[in-house]
């Protein structure tokens, strides 16, 4: 069922959507139906990929292991020198995280 409704917008936005709604062949309405449409498909896509961020931090750690674990199983000449190499690699990328410091990272680790 459709709502009739009315909103204030800024006349130079109106001109806009005006233009832009008789390029695409559609009327004002539909036009802005669209784009409200799409404003809230991404809004809930970030949202779901601000959870998804949050969930893959929470478990950084055991994933960054698991990588590590399959390398290892991947790479015969795998050594030390290239373990230490990605860690540092992935630390000197995160030394802005704040989740931990360089140092409380390499400290966690080394534990």
């Amino acid at each position: 069922m459709r709502v009739k409704t009315y909103v204030s917008l800024p006349e130079e936005l109106l001109k806009a959507i005006d233009k832009r709604a008789k390029k695409y062949h559609k009327s004002r309405t539909d036009f802005i139906e669209a784009a409200v449409k799409a404003f809230i498909a991404q809004t809930i896509r970030d949202e779901q990929n601000a959870r998804d961020i949050e969930i893959i931090n929470k478990r950084a750690d055991f994933l960054n292991q698991e990588a590590m674990d399959v390398l290892k199983y991947q790479i015969p000449t795998f050594n030390d020198d290239f373990e230490d190499y990605c860690l540092n690699k992935a630390m000197d990328e995160a030394k802005d995280s704040p989740l931990m410091t360089r140092e409380q990272a390499l400290v966690y680790l080394q534990s």
